[in-house]
Order: C-alpha cells, then structure tokens, then sequence
C-alpha cells in the first residue's frame, strides 16, 4: 500500500488558512496494507499563512495506520511559509496510532516548517496515549526541526501532551524489538529547541527485552537558551523493563545562550530506568560562550536507576566561557541509583577564558544522592575545567549531597582544574557532604583535597580509606 498527498492553502495573510496536511488519518480510519505487504505513506505539508501545515497527521481514536506484521514507513515534511507555526512533519496525537505486529519495523522520518512561528517539530506523538508500537520488529525515528527567525520550540522529535488531563504519547516495543530515535532542534534565535523531549503525564519511551538508543542535538542560534540535546521531563520515562539496555547521547546547542545541555533529566517521576539492563548516557555541553552548558543534569528529582544493569555516565561541559559548565550536575534531590550493578561517572569541566569560573567535572549538591545499595561498586573520575578563571573542582559534594555504598567499593580519582581555588575535590564547602561504605573500602586519588567540618568521608566493615596524592 502507498499513498501520497500534498496540503493545498495559498498565502494570503488569512489567520483561518489552516490544517493544510499532505495525508490525515482521523478517528475510526485505518490506511493498512494486511496482506503481509508493507504500507508507505508519504505527506508533504500545504503553504497556508497561519499553522498547521502537517505533512502527515494520525489523529483520534481508532485513527491508525498499521502494517499487519509488515513494514511500516511513514515520511512527513511540513509546509513552510511566513510566520505560520506548530508546522509538524508527522503528527500521531489524540490517540493516533502508527503500528505493526510480528517482526514488521516501523520508519518514521519528519521534517519541521522553515517558517517562523514557534513548535515548528519534525516528529510529534502526543496526547491521549497516542503510539507508535511494535512487537519484535524495530522502531526508527528521525526527526529534523527547521524553524526560522526568532521561532521557538522546534523540537526534532517531541513525545508529551498538549492536554493536561490526558495521558502523553507512547513508544514502545512489547517484544524484542529495539527502538532508535534521532533527533534535531531547529536553530533559530528563540529559546527551547531540543533535538528529543519526553515530557508530562506518562510520556514513555519502553522495551521490554530490545535496547533504546537515543541521540539527540540541541538547535538555536544567537542568545538562544534552553536547547537541549536530550530532555526528559516531569512524569515521563526511558526505560526498558527486562533485559534491554538504554543509550543516550545528547549534545547542547550551538547558541551563545545559557542553559544548552547535553542531557537533562528532570522533575518529579523524570527518569530513565532499566530492571536487567545497562544504562549508558553520554552528555556534552552546548558550544556556545554562554555559560551554564552542562553535559548531564539531573535536577528537581531526576532519575536515573537501574536494579541489575550496570550504569554509566560520561559527560563534559561546554568549552567556549561563561560560568559553570559542569560535566555531571545533580541538584534538587535527584538521583542516580544502582542495586548490584556497577556505577560509574566521568565528568569533564569545560569552560574558556579569564572570565570562566566554577566549572566542575561532578557536582553533587541539594540533598541529591548517588548511590548502590546492594553489590555494585561506585567508580568517579572527574576533572576541573582549564579556564583561565577560579575554582575549577574535579568533584564537589555539598548541601547534605551522598555517594554511598553498601557491599561495593568506591573508588574516586579527581583532579583539580586550573585558576586559583582549584581543588581535586571539595566536600561540603557550605554544609553537609557525605562519602560512606557500609561494607567495604575507599580509595580516593586526588591532587588537592578540600574537606569542611560539616563533611564526611566513612566506610564500615573495618574496611579501609585511603586518600593519596
């Protein structure tokens, strides 16, 4: 089955020439090829003035475009002109469903508006538990966000609700299979333009034995902030639920905004999560001169946990100045949990400059904590940005922050940064930080060491701390 359409509208400054959409599947419709044939569709958005210019659209209930076990392929450029917005290459949203069954794979690819008005996405699933779903065939997303101008919110792939009574959109792959999403924000002057967010009322993006792999690059351009490679939000989650593992790569926007992380993990039930499975997350900094470019954030709750995987961080801040560009930061009680896998964290300061200051490898403060609880060891290696500013710590602890263990070792080699006030670690510059094994051995290797009465570095077990030079 292949089927093609183009979105008509003209330009003519009409705020009503809208919803010009190349193919729209509505509720109760079904485009489906259940021969064991696969099913194309192709939809290339209209011109009209206002918004809207979807080049394919799968909207409400029972609306479903599916491959009956064969192979799904859906492509999707949204029209471009003028100030029009919300110009979405492909759009499942209101319980829209893109799907197949046995070992079918479904292919999207979405092209956003060049136009200026905001949330000009490539790929959007969202509201009302709209999906994308296979069995044990693969998912492939890609998803390009082209806004222009001082347009905003072009987000490459964007999986969220635009109701807030409702449910947000799902991928998922209940069998073997994987899921791969790519994703590019749009690089205009306005603020938030991820390359993929997962956001708000159990936004999901699950496996069960298959892996995730996510790759994501912030857009923006000028004083843009906010742009993000990989964004994932209040209430929604990465995770695969048996033996699957999840790998996310995020890189920042290119703006000279602040803010441009690599990954941001975020808000209250923000998590990436696996039962059996490895996590790996790698996080650079947006490039711009800005400053605040981190690499990994968790903050406001975030989470990341595994039970029996192993988990694995690498990230570095942002090179090119401004203030605090962290490789790993963990604030407002979030967490990085493992049960009796490993954990391990490696954490680069960026920074540039006279004028670049406190660019940490990890910072670990406001009550957040990292930690395993059952067998796994806790590996840190983290190093002080090499800014021509001051207090460039490889690993700082404070505000009540933990790394802690319980059966397993921690070992923590971090090294200062250049600047004045530069150490390899600092614990509890204001108050509380802890470094505790309940049942085995530190082994801390830094070239200075800074260390507060509020903090504490303990192991239990008559197990040994050493801390070398």
């Amino acid at each position: 089955l292949n089927v093609q359409g183009t979105g008509g509208g003209f330009n003519n400054n009409n705020a009503d020439a809208r919803w010009n959409i190349g193919v729209r599947v509505g509720s109760d419709a079904v485009l489906s090829a259940c021969n064991g044939g696969n099913t194309t569709v192709v939809g290339y958005g209209g011109i009209g003035e206002s918004q809207e210019n979807i080049g394919v659209q799968v909207f409400g209930t029972n609306a479903i475009i599916s491959g009956c076990g064969g192979d799904v392929t859906v492509n999707g450029f949204a029209g471009t002109i003028g100030d029009s917005f919300n110009g979405t290459g492909v759009l499942v949203n209101f319980a829209g469903e893109i799907s197949t069954t046995g070992n079918g794979n479904v292919r999207i690819t979405g092209v956003g508006s060049k136009a200026t008005g905001d949330g000009n996405r490539g790929i959007a699933i969202e509201t009302d538990g709209a999906r994308v779903r296979t069995v044990d065939g693969n998912i492939y997303l890609t998803g390009r966000a082209d806004g222009s101008g001082n347009s905003g919110s072009g987000v490459g792939i964007s999986i969220e609700t635009k109701d807030d009574n409702k449910t947000a959109g799902i991928v998922e792959a209940t069998g073997t299979g994987n899921i791969y999403l790519d994703g590019t924000g749009a690089k205009p002057t306005g603020d938030s333009n991820y390359g993929v967010q997962v956001t708000g009322n159990e936004a999901a993006i699950r496996t069960t034995l298959g892996d995730i792999i996510v790759t994501g690059q912030g857009g923006g351009t000028g004083a843009s902030s906010g742009n993000h490679g990989v964004a994932i939000a209040s209430n929604s989650v990465v995770e695969t639920t048996s033996t699957g593992n999840v790998s996310i790569i995020g890189q920042g926007g290119p703006s000279d905004g602040i803010f441009n992380h690599g990954v941001l993990v975020n808000g209250i039930d923000g998590r990436v999560a696996t039962s059996l499975g490895n996590i790996n997350i790698q996080g650079n900094g947006g490039s711009g001169t800005g400053g605040s470019n981190r690499g990994i954030v968790l903050w406001n709750t975030g989470t990341i946990s595994s039970d029996k995987g192993d988990v694995t961080l690498f990230a570095r801040g942002g090179e090119f100045g401004g203030l605090y560009n962290h490789g790993v930061s963990m604030s407002g009680t979030s967490r990085v949990l493992t049960v009796d896998g490993n954990l391990t964290a490696v954490g680069y300061g960026g920074g540039s400059g006279l004028d670049s200051d406190g660019n940490h490898g990890i910072v670990i403060f406001d009550e957040s904590q990292v930690a395993s609880t059952g067998l796994g060891n806790i590996s840190f290696e983290s190093h002080g940005g090499t800014s021509l500013g001051g207090y460039n710590v490889g690993l700082v602890i404070r505000e009540d922050s933990e790394l802690r263990s319980n059966a397993g070792t921690i070992d923590i080699q971090s090294f200062a940064g250049t600047g004045t006030r530069s150490h390899g670690i600092a614990i509890a510059d204001i108050d509380g930080g802890i470094i505790a094994s309940a049942q085995n051995e530190i082994n801390i290797l830094t070239d200075e060491f800074a260390i507060s009465p509020a903090g504490s570095i303990t192991s239990g077990n008559n197990s040994s701390i050493s801390i070398a030079p």
